[in-house]
């Protein structure tokens, strides 16, 4: 048991403070000035079985959500849950701690609003468009360098048939033609 009780000058427990007490069973840091605890303290001792965190000046915001939430979860490990409060801000000043985090999740994660979906429908039409645009593109590229290729072959083929027709006369690929030139058959 690990009794931190009764001390105005403790207003903030480092979240490595109990790292090499994972027997620890029992843990009261009751009546403090404690704001806030990081919630990683608490979740390093496997053995804990009760908790005292009444009394203290809890600040229920942002930092003290996580602490909020776990005792919502641990509900079962506080000896005085009932009287763990929030004491601000002023709207949810008297609310205990374990009520609360729910609140907190929502308040302190906002969802997207509208301005947020219509930028994403946006942009996913850009990316869209783009991607389209240059396949589009990239496929009109491969069509006319596929001409241009074949019409560079054809105009090579040409030049070959020019240049066997200027080295030896006709040329007659094949047609069963033995005539020589000049003879008459």
């Amino acid at each position: 048991m690990l009794r931190m009780t009764d001390n105005p000058g403790l207003g903030e427990i480092d979240a490595r403070a109990f790292a090499e007490n994972g027997a620890l069973q029992v843990l009261d840091v009751s009546r403090n000035n404690l704001t806030a605890l990081n919630v990683s303290a608490l979740m390093a001792l496997p053995a804990l079985r009760a908790l005292g965190l009444s009394g203290n000046p809890w600040r229920c915001d942002c930092r003290t959500e996580d602490l909020c939430l776990w005792m919502h979860v641990e509900g079962f490990k506080f000896q005085d849950e009932g009287q763990t409060v929030c004491q601000g801000p002023t709207e949810m000043r008297g609310r205990r701690l374990s009520e609360v985090g729910m609140q907190l999740r929502a308040e302190c994660h906002q969802g997207l609003g509208y301005w947020d979906y219509l930028f994403f429908i946006a942009i996913g039409f850009v990316i869209f468009s783009a991607g389209t645009v240059s396949a589009w593109v990239m496929g009109v590229l491969m069509v006319l360098y596929e001409r241009y290729s074949k019409r560079k072959s054809e105009e090579l083929d040409s030049d070959d048939e020019e240049d066997g027709a200027a080295r030896g006369g006709t040329s007659n690929h094949g047609n069963g033609d033995l005539s020589k030139p000049g003879m008459q058959v």
